[in-house]
Parts: C-alpha cells; structure tokens; sequence
C-alpha cells in the first residue's frame, strides 16, 4: 500500500500545481508547437481507436498455434477454477454463500466454451465464421466530429484548473488518510 500512498502524493502534486496554474493565469497555457507535442495535444487520439482491426488473415495462416495457445489458456482456466472450488469447498464458503455456486459455474462454462472455440480453430476454423463476423462488426466509441481533449482545455481554462485542484487535493487527501496523517 505504501507504493500506492506514493502515486496518490505525486499525483496529487502534479495536480495541485497544474490546476493553480490554470486558475491563475488561464491565457499562458502552452499552445502546441510542432513535433511529438503537436501529435500528444493536437490530434483527436480517439480517431485512431476507430479504425477498424481485422486478424483474420493471420489467424487462418497459423490456426494450429492460435489454437493451441487458447486450448492451453482453457486448460490453465479450469485447472484454476478446480483449485478454487476445492478450496472453497473445504473451507465451507460453498455451502454457505449460494451466489457463489453461480459464479463458479459461470467461469467453468466460459472455460469449457472456450475450449471448444480452440479446438475448433485448430480443427477447422472456417466453422466460426459466422462468429467472426459478429465480431467484426464496427461500433465506433467516439463520434467522429467530437472535440475531445487538449482542445476543451484551450477553450475552459478556468473550469479545468478548478477541477485539476479539487482531484489534487482529494488524491493529497488521500494520501495523509492512508498514512494516518489526518488533515
């Protein structure tokens, strides 16, 4: 907990000085000059979330160690899930939180799904088809014309100084609670 105790202080900090920064002198905020900078502040990052990824082609290459690899992964799944069950069963926690069968069932029905999915990518994965192409469909996160980011900055310098304080000051806050430096 202490490594976290140290991320909420230097957080907290950093946070503290940009939003005083912001709240007292809002037209001094750095524009975007050119470069590695121009790319972090300028451009909409969430565009390049939006494209849209496909892996089939790689996948159909080398369908025997993709499909390997998730028969492993399965076998990993239910050898964890078996290690839980004994152990929850002999310390009781079975017998006496019922949501729990729930929940150990669900995993164990995942694992054995996924390990027909990785059979049937080795044997033959021109059968999931179908199942691709649910998957390929695109749902973009973020409409296109969105302003996202450094932008909104530029134009409520104010408004985001204040709120960059006010999370400084409850990550500082946070951090003397865990210390037991109460404030």
């Amino acid at each position: 907990m202490q490594w976290l105790n140290v991320i909420l202080t230097i957080s907290g900090m950093f946070e503290v000085a940009a939003g005083a920064g912001l709240l007292l002198m809002p037209k001094r905020m750095p524009r975007a000059q050119g470069g590695l900078q121009q790319w972090l502040l300028e451009h909409n990052l969430a565009t390049k979330l939006n494209r849209y990824q496909s892996i089939e082609r790689p996948l159909y290459r080398h369908h025997r160690i993709f499909g390997t690899a998730v028969i492993a992964g399965a076998f990993i799944l239910l050898a964890l899930l078996g290690r839980l069950y004994t152990y929850l069963f002999a310390s009781g926690t079975l017998i006496h939180l019922p949501g729990v069968w729930l929940a150990m069932l669900a995993g164990f029905a995942l694992a054995i799904m996924i390990l027909v999915i990785g059979i049937t990518i080795v044997i033959r994965p021109s059968a999931l088809k179908r199942l691709e192409a649910i998957s390929n469909r695109w749902i973009e996160p973020f409409p296109a014309s969105a302003d996202y980011g450094i932008n909104l900055i530029w134009r409520f310098p104010k408004q985001t100084g204040m709120l960059l304080l006010m999370a400084g000051i409850a990550c500082l806050w946070a951090a003397a609670r865990m210390t037991g430096a109460y404030i």
